[in-house]
C-alpha cells in the first residue's frame, strides 16, 4: 500500500480528491494534506510519502518549488491541473501522470495503477524534464504593422481572423492588430504553441476555447465572447482534441 500526501490550494478539489481516494483503500492511504509549498515541505520532512498529488499551482509558489526542496526524499509524483492545453502536451512530452480539474475517478485509477507498477526513480528525471517546459520564459510572436513592429506573449492571443490577404488578431485586453499576413501564415507561426485552425476564415487558441455547440452546424464559444462557426472539414479534428481533454 502507498502512504500519499495531497498537495491542494484548493479546499474543495482537496476534498474531492480525498473522497474519491476512499475507493482505493486497498491500494493507498492519506497520510497528510498540505495547502501550500511550505505546508508540502514540512509534510514530506514529516512522514516520507510514497506519493504526492501535487497541484502545479500554489498560492505561495508552485508544485516544482516542493519538488525543489525536498530533493532528499524519494516519491512518486501524480501532478493535479486544470485545462490548459499547453500544459497537457508537456506533461506527455514528459511522460509524467496527472489528473485535471475537476477529476475524473477512471482517470484517478488509471494513474494510481501506474504509480504502483513504476519504480520511484523514473519520476525524478521526468519532472526535471516537465520543470524545464514550465519555469521556461513564455513565448513570444512579433508581427509586422505599417508602424514597425508589436510583440505580444503567446497567451494574450485569442483567435485570428481572415480578412482576404489580411489578418485580424484578437487580444485578451480587448484590442485587435490588422496585419497584412495571411490567415495561413498566421497559422504556421502560432500552431506549435496550441492554435488550431477550425475554418476557413478563423485559428483559435485552445487555451481561450471556453465551449462547443453542436447545433447550427457547430460553433465554439471564445473566451472574450465571440462565437465562431467551425467547418465540416475541421469538425473530426476539434472533436478529437476535445476528446483528449474530456472531465
Amino acid at each position: 500500500m502507498m502512504r500519499c500526501i495531497i498537495v491542494e490550494d484548493e479546499l474543495q478539489s482537496r476534498a474531492a480528491l480525498n473522497t474519491a481516494l476512499q475507493q482505493h483503500v486497498d491500494k493507498i492511504k492519506v497520510i497528510a494534506e498540505a495547502n501550500s509549498v511550505a505546508t508540502a515541505v514540512q509534510a514530506v520532512n514529516d512522514y516520507h510519502p510514497d506519493l504526492v498529488f501535487l497541484d502545479i499551482q500554489l498560492g505561495d509558489g508552485s508544485g516544482f518549488d516542493v519538488i525543489e526542496q525536498t530533493q532528499g526524499h524519494s516519491f512518486k509524483i501524480i501532478f493535479l491541473t486544470a485545462y490548459n492545453q499547453y500544459a497537457i502536451e508537456a506533461f506527455r512530452v514528459a511522460a509524467i501522470d496527472y489528473l485535471l480539474k475537476p477529476l475524473n475517478k477512471e482517470h484517478l485509477a488509471e494513474a494510481i495503477n501506474k504509480a504502483l507498477s513504476t519504480e520511484t526513480n523514473n519520476y525524478t528525471q521526468q519532472a526535471k524534464a516537465l520543470m524545464q517546459y514550465f519555469t521556461a520564459p513564455e513565448p513570444t510572436v512579433s508581427f509586422s504593422t505599417t508602424e514597425g513592429y508589436s510583440i505580444y506573449h503567446v497567451s494574450e492571443i485569442i483567435r485570428c481572423e481572415s480578412d482576404s490577404n489580411y489578418c485580424r488578431i484578437f487580444f485578451t485586453n480587448g484590442s485587435s492588430l490588422y496585419v497584412s499576413k495571411t490567415l495561413k501564415d498566421i497559422e504556421e507561426q502560432l500552431s506549435k504553441y496550441g492554435f488550431e485552425r477550425i475554418h476557413q476564415s478563423h485559428l483559435i487558441s485552445m487555451k481561450h476555447l471556453k465551449k462547443y455547440y453542436n447545433k447550427d452546424g457547430g460553433y465554439v464559444l471564445m473566451s472574450d465572447g465571440a462565437q465562431l462557426p467551425v467547418s465540416q472539414r475541421k469538425r473530426a479534428h476539434l472533436m478529437s482534441l476535445l476528446e483528449q481533454v474530456q472531465i
